[in-house]
Protein backbone atom coordinates (compact mmCIF):
# COMPACT_ATOMS: atom_id res chain seq x y z
CA UNK A 1 0.00 0.00 0.00
CA UNK A 2 1.44 3.38 -0.98
CA UNK A 3 1.94 6.14 1.54
CA UNK A 4 -0.63 8.52 -0.07
CA UNK A 5 -3.22 5.73 -0.16
CA UNK A 6 -2.66 4.94 3.50
CA UNK A 7 -2.88 8.60 4.45
CA UNK A 8 -6.15 9.25 2.60
CA UNK A 9 -7.75 6.09 3.90
CA UNK A 10 -6.76 6.93 7.47
CA UNK A 11 -8.11 10.49 7.20
CA UNK A 12 -11.45 9.32 5.84
CA UNK A 13 -11.86 6.74 8.58
CA UNK A 14 -10.91 9.37 11.16
CA UNK A 15 -13.77 11.52 9.86
CA UNK A 16 -16.00 8.49 9.98
CA UNK A 17 -15.01 8.02 13.62
CA UNK A 18 -16.24 11.57 14.33
CA UNK A 19 -19.52 10.64 12.62
CA UNK A 20 -19.95 7.70 15.01
CA UNK A 21 -19.17 9.62 18.24
CA UNK A 22 -21.87 8.96 20.86
CA UNK A 23 -23.48 6.44 18.55
CA UNK A 24 -23.97 3.12 20.39
CA UNK A 25 -22.28 0.11 18.88
CA UNK A 26 -24.59 -2.75 17.86
CA UNK A 27 -24.91 -5.50 20.44
CA UNK A 28 -22.73 -8.51 19.80
CA UNK A 29 -25.67 -10.85 20.26
CA UNK A 30 -29.36 -10.06 20.00
CA UNK A 31 -32.17 -12.59 19.61
CA UNK A 32 -29.50 -15.22 18.91
CA UNK A 33 -28.20 -13.12 16.00
CA UNK A 34 -24.43 -12.53 16.09
CA UNK A 35 -23.39 -9.02 15.04
CA UNK A 36 -19.93 -8.10 13.75
CA UNK A 37 -17.50 -5.43 14.90
CA UNK A 38 -16.69 -2.22 13.03
CA UNK A 39 -13.22 -3.58 12.29
CA UNK A 40 -14.68 -6.67 10.63
CA UNK A 41 -17.04 -4.52 8.54
CA UNK A 42 -14.12 -2.32 7.45
CA UNK A 43 -12.35 -5.44 6.13
CA UNK A 44 -15.62 -6.53 4.52
CA UNK A 45 -16.14 -3.33 2.49
CA UNK A 46 -12.46 -3.28 1.51
CA UNK A 47 -12.56 -6.88 0.31
CA UNK A 48 -10.02 -8.01 2.92
CA UNK A 49 -12.26 -10.28 4.99
CA UNK A 50 -11.79 -14.04 4.96
CA UNK A 51 -14.01 -15.42 2.12
CA UNK A 52 -15.96 -17.73 4.44
CA UNK A 53 -16.49 -14.92 6.96
CA UNK A 54 -17.48 -12.53 4.16
CA UNK A 55 -20.26 -14.93 3.11
CA UNK A 56 -21.55 -15.09 6.69
CA UNK A 57 -21.50 -11.29 6.93
CA UNK A 58 -23.33 -10.95 3.62
CA UNK A 59 -26.01 -13.34 4.91
CA UNK A 60 -26.24 -11.24 8.07
CA UNK A 61 -27.01 -8.16 5.97
CA UNK A 62 -29.81 -10.08 4.24
CA UNK A 63 -31.46 -10.54 7.65
CA UNK A 64 -32.34 -6.82 7.51
CA UNK A 65 -30.13 -5.85 10.46
CA UNK A 66 -30.61 -2.08 10.18
CA UNK A 67 -27.70 -1.20 12.47
CA UNK A 68 -25.16 -3.20 10.44
CA UNK A 69 -26.67 -2.09 7.13
CA UNK A 70 -26.27 1.56 8.13
CA UNK A 71 -22.68 0.94 9.21
CA UNK A 72 -21.81 -0.83 5.96
CA UNK A 73 -23.38 1.97 3.94
CA UNK A 74 -21.23 4.57 5.72
CA UNK A 75 -18.06 2.50 5.39
CA UNK A 76 -18.75 1.85 1.71
CA UNK A 77 -19.07 5.59 1.12
CA UNK A 78 -15.67 6.14 2.74
CA UNK A 79 -14.11 3.32 0.68
CA UNK A 80 -15.49 4.79 -2.57
CA UNK A 81 -14.12 8.24 -1.69
CA UNK A 82 -10.76 6.78 -0.75
CA UNK A 83 -10.63 4.80 -4.00
CA UNK A 84 -11.18 8.00 -5.98
CA UNK A 85 -8.45 9.78 -4.01
CA UNK A 86 -5.99 7.04 -4.97
CA UNK A 87 -6.29 8.17 -8.56
CA UNK A 88 -5.12 11.70 -7.77
CA UNK A 89 -1.47 12.43 -8.62
CA UNK A 90 0.74 13.12 -5.61
CA UNK A 91 3.67 15.55 -6.09
CA UNK A 92 6.97 13.72 -5.84
CA UNK A 93 8.43 16.31 -3.47
CA UNK A 94 5.48 15.79 -1.09
CA UNK A 95 6.18 12.06 -0.97
CA UNK A 96 9.89 12.71 -0.35
CA UNK A 97 9.13 15.08 2.53
CA UNK A 98 6.69 12.58 4.06
CA UNK A 99 9.24 9.77 3.85
CA UNK A 100 11.90 11.98 5.42
CA UNK A 101 9.58 12.67 8.38
CA UNK A 102 8.40 9.12 9.01
CA UNK A 103 11.47 7.10 8.00
CA UNK A 104 12.76 5.44 11.21
CA UNK A 105 16.38 5.98 12.10
CA UNK A 106 18.42 2.76 11.85
CA UNK A 107 19.18 1.20 15.23
CA UNK A 108 22.90 0.58 15.74
CA UNK A 109 23.64 -3.11 16.25
CA UNK A 110 26.12 -4.76 18.59
CA UNK A 111 27.37 -6.60 15.50
CA UNK A 112 29.00 -3.33 14.40
CA UNK A 113 30.89 -2.85 17.69
CA UNK A 114 33.97 -4.47 19.23
CA UNK A 115 32.97 -6.73 22.14
CA UNK A 116 34.35 -7.14 25.65
CA UNK A 117 33.69 -10.10 27.93
CA UNK A 118 32.38 -9.01 31.33
CA UNK A 119 33.65 -10.43 34.60
CA UNK A 120 31.35 -12.75 36.54
CA UNK A 121 31.27 -11.53 40.15
CA UNK A 122 28.53 -13.72 41.59
CA UNK A 123 26.63 -16.87 40.59
CA UNK A 124 24.06 -18.30 42.99
CA UNK A 125 24.56 -21.81 41.60
CA UNK A 126 28.14 -21.77 42.89
CA UNK A 127 27.23 -20.90 46.48
CA UNK A 128 27.25 -23.50 49.27
CA UNK A 129 23.72 -24.48 50.29
CA UNK A 130 22.19 -26.82 52.87
CA UNK A 131 21.49 -30.39 51.73
CA UNK A 132 18.30 -30.51 49.70
CA UNK A 133 18.09 -26.76 49.14
CA UNK A 134 19.99 -26.72 45.85
CA UNK A 135 17.29 -28.64 43.98
CA UNK A 136 14.62 -26.23 45.25
CA UNK A 137 16.50 -23.14 44.03
CA UNK A 138 17.53 -24.51 40.64
CA UNK A 139 14.60 -22.79 38.91
CA UNK A 140 15.99 -19.31 39.73
CA UNK A 141 19.58 -18.21 39.21
CA UNK A 142 21.11 -14.91 40.32
CA UNK A 143 24.19 -13.58 38.50
CA UNK A 144 26.18 -10.36 38.77
CA UNK A 145 28.63 -9.14 36.09
CA UNK A 146 30.80 -6.09 35.71
CA UNK A 147 33.03 -4.54 33.08
CA UNK A 148 34.86 -1.34 33.93
CA UNK A 149 32.32 1.01 35.56
CA UNK A 150 29.45 -1.06 34.17
CA UNK A 151 27.47 -3.51 36.36
CA UNK A 152 24.64 -5.96 35.55
CA UNK A 153 22.42 -7.62 38.14
CA UNK A 154 20.57 -10.54 36.54
CA UNK A 155 17.93 -13.07 37.55
CA UNK A 156 17.29 -16.08 35.33
CA UNK A 157 14.09 -18.01 35.88
CA UNK A 158 13.73 -21.40 34.22
CA UNK A 159 10.16 -22.07 33.06
CA UNK A 160 10.38 -25.85 32.92
CA UNK A 161 6.99 -26.72 31.36
CA UNK A 162 7.73 -24.45 28.39
CA UNK A 163 11.51 -25.03 28.43
CA UNK A 164 11.89 -21.24 28.38
CA UNK A 165 14.15 -18.87 30.27
CA UNK A 166 12.93 -15.52 31.63
CA UNK A 167 15.76 -13.05 32.18
CA UNK A 168 15.13 -9.89 34.19
CA UNK A 169 17.94 -7.53 34.99
CA UNK A 170 19.18 -4.06 35.77
CA UNK A 171 22.17 -2.30 34.27
CA UNK A 172 23.93 0.41 36.24
CA UNK A 173 27.25 2.05 36.90
CA UNK A 174 29.16 1.16 40.04
CA UNK A 175 28.50 4.60 41.50
CA UNK A 176 24.80 5.14 40.80
CA UNK A 177 21.93 3.03 39.48
CA UNK A 178 20.34 6.22 38.08
CA UNK A 179 23.40 7.06 35.99
CA UNK A 180 22.70 4.45 33.32
CA UNK A 181 23.17 5.74 29.78
CA UNK A 182 19.97 6.53 27.89
CA UNK A 183 19.02 4.17 25.06
CA UNK A 184 21.07 1.21 26.30
CA UNK A 185 20.03 -1.97 24.49
CA UNK A 186 20.32 -5.64 25.43
CA UNK A 187 20.07 -8.87 23.45
CA UNK A 188 20.09 -12.58 24.17
CA UNK A 189 22.09 -14.63 21.67
CA UNK A 190 23.32 -18.18 21.29
CA UNK A 191 26.61 -16.92 19.87
CA UNK A 192 25.24 -16.98 16.33
CA UNK A 193 21.69 -15.60 16.20
CA UNK A 194 19.80 -12.97 18.21
CA UNK A 195 17.04 -14.70 20.21
CA UNK A 196 15.51 -11.66 21.94
CA UNK A 197 16.26 -7.94 22.08
CA UNK A 198 14.98 -4.96 24.09
CA UNK A 199 15.85 -1.47 25.27
CA UNK A 200 16.46 -0.86 28.96
CA UNK A 201 14.20 1.70 30.62
CA UNK A 202 15.40 4.88 32.35
CA UNK A 203 16.42 2.85 35.40
CA UNK A 204 18.38 0.32 33.35
CA UNK A 205 15.74 -2.40 33.87
CA UNK A 206 14.81 -4.89 31.18
CA UNK A 207 13.18 -8.28 30.61
CA UNK A 208 13.92 -10.87 27.93
CA UNK A 209 12.57 -14.36 27.23
CA UNK A 210 13.82 -17.12 24.97
CA UNK A 211 14.00 -20.87 24.65
CA UNK A 212 16.30 -22.64 27.09
CA UNK A 213 19.50 -23.74 25.36
CA UNK A 214 23.24 -23.88 25.86
CA UNK A 215 25.65 -21.13 24.86
CA UNK A 216 23.41 -18.23 25.91
CA UNK A 217 25.00 -14.81 26.08
CA UNK A 218 23.58 -11.46 27.16
CA UNK A 219 24.98 -8.52 25.21
CA UNK A 220 24.56 -4.88 26.28
CA UNK A 221 25.53 -1.89 24.18
CA UNK A 222 24.90 1.81 23.72
CA UNK A 223 23.93 3.50 20.44
CA UNK A 224 26.89 5.81 21.09
CA UNK A 225 29.33 2.90 21.47
CA UNK A 226 32.25 2.45 21.87
CA UNK A 227 31.88 -1.31 22.54
CA UNK A 228 29.39 -4.05 23.40
CA UNK A 229 29.67 -5.92 26.70
CA UNK A 230 29.15 -9.68 26.56
CA UNK A 231 27.94 -11.68 29.59
CA UNK A 232 28.38 -15.43 29.34
CA UNK A 233 25.29 -16.93 30.99
CA UNK A 234 26.86 -20.40 30.79
CA UNK A 235 29.76 -19.20 32.96
CA UNK A 236 29.88 -21.53 35.96
CA UNK A 237 33.57 -21.77 36.72
CA UNK A 238 36.07 -19.30 38.13
CA UNK A 239 35.75 -15.53 38.09
CA UNK A 240 36.73 -14.17 34.67
CA UNK A 241 38.65 -11.01 33.93
CA UNK A 242 37.76 -8.54 31.17
CA UNK A 243 39.33 -9.36 27.84
CA UNK A 244 38.77 -8.45 24.26
CA UNK A 245 36.79 -10.96 22.19
CA UNK A 246 38.16 -11.64 18.74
Amino acid sequence: MSLPHLGNFSVHFFLLGIFFIDRPSPEKKEDNIVHYSEGQWIDFVRGLADPALALEMQSHLHLNCTACQALVASLSMVERTSSQDRLLPVPRDAVSRALAIFRPEPQPSFLDLPRRLAELLFDSTQQLQPAGARSVDQQVRHMVFHSGMFRADLQLEFLSPKRMILLTGQLSTRTSEAAIEEGLRVALTDGHATLAEAQANEFGEFELECRLQSGLQLIAWSPQGPEAVVMDLDATTSIRTDKEID
